[in-house]
């Protein structure tokens, strides 16, 4: 697939102020999330060929099923061995994923590499030991790639690459820090309107203040019944949401008329 990059689609109106050009930023490291990730399973499932590609800027379907197929593994909180041989495999036709895996098992066996790992450890382990890895799985877990080590050599000669923590053969997993999907629970102020912080959040998300996107966007979290959102859309009434012991309505008009100001 076509290799996208964030700041080809970011245009600066101003101090604190940005414009996403084209839906293509959805396709990089930077702009996919659990939201930007269901807007494009959306255009793959209801555009037809052309109007995709000319939305996301030339990638076909099957780029933007790819690079979500990577985003995916990469979102998962913990890897194990068969994570890191499909990531290899992923990165370039030579590979071998079995042969990988039984590189990997034999790691496992003698102390190099834990049983479950983060997939930062996993990817700079798998970095450290030679394997070429796509540039984009790098940055979706927040390695550089383009640094690699020798599969003969020891992992203490390749510390400027691999975190000393991964080499060890007591690695301590901690939990990542709480990942949110859709809009986070706020307790509203008296001079904060309700679903300012949903909306800022969608808006954040998709990378976009056109109502249209961040509508979709919102409505996506809603389905969900994430709070204060019931769970219910309606075509004329809007999106349902718990208003003081009640249930009120956002209308899309209303929501055109708050990202006015």
């Amino acid at each position: 697939m076509p290799k996208f990059e964030a700041k080809d689609y970011i245009r600066v109106d101003g101090p604190g102020q940005q414009t996403i050009t084209s839906l293509a930023y959805w396709l990089t490291p930077e702009g996919i999330n659990p939201i930007t990730a269901e807007l494009v399973q959306k255009a793959i499932e209801e555009d037809d060929d052309a109007q995709f590609a000319e939305a996301f800027d030339g990638a076909s379907k099957d780029d933007a099923r790819a690079f979500i197929e990577k985003w995916e593994i990469c979102y998962m909180p913990y890897w194990s061995g068969e994570e890191v041989a499909r990531v290899i495999a992923m990165s370039g036709s030579t590979r071998n994923e079995a042969t990988a895996s039984r590189a990997i098992t034999l790691a496992q066996q003698a102390g190099e590499l834990a049983q479950a790992f983060t997939p930062r450890q996993g990817v700079l382990w798998a970095m450290a030991r030679g394997y070429m890895l796509d540039g984009d799985i790098c940055q979706l877990v927040g390695a550089q790639p383009g640094q690699y080590g020798h599969p003969h050599s020891s992992l203490s000669d390749s510390v400027q690459v691999i975190e000393q923590s991964t080499v060890q053969s007591d690695i301590q997993v901690t939990a990542p820090p709480e990942l949110v999907l859709g809009a986070k629970i706020y307790r509203t102020k008296t001079r904060t309107r309700l679903l300012d912080s949903e909306i800022a959040h969608a808006c954040k998300n998709v990378g976009s203040n056109d109502y249209h996107v961040v509508w979709t966007a919102l409505t996506e979290v809603a389905l969900a019944a994430t709070p204060p959102f019931t769970g219910e859309v309606d075509a004329s009434k809007g999106i349902a949401y718990n208003k003081e012991g009640k249930v009120d309505y956002l209308t899309k008009d209303a929501l055109r008329q708050r990202l006015k100001k």
